[in-house]
């Protein structure tokens, strides 16, 4: 059984080609993802544009991640 199986992991660049292949991972070891990039991100995972630069859309996002996927366990 895997250590992330019904985890919440956060990946920021979950877009680009490092963030891809890391969301592939955590998905295949059972975790539940949030997904974050600057560009939308299409999958059956939470997803949502967030500009990382912006500290109140950071703290947004946050909390909905939390109310609709639960606490975060990995960033």
């Amino acid at each position: 059984m895997s250590v992330f199986k019904d985890r919440v992991v956060l990946i920021t660049g979950a877009a680009g080609a490092l963030g891809s292949a890391c969301a592939d991972y955590f998905a295949d070891q059972g975790a539940r993802l949030a997904l974050l990039d600057i560009v939308t991100i299409d999958g059956p995972h939470f997803s949502r544009t967030c500009d990382l630069n912006d500290t109140d859309a950071c703290r947004a996002v946050a909390e909905e991640i939390e109310r609709e996927v639960g606490p975060i366990h990995v960033v």
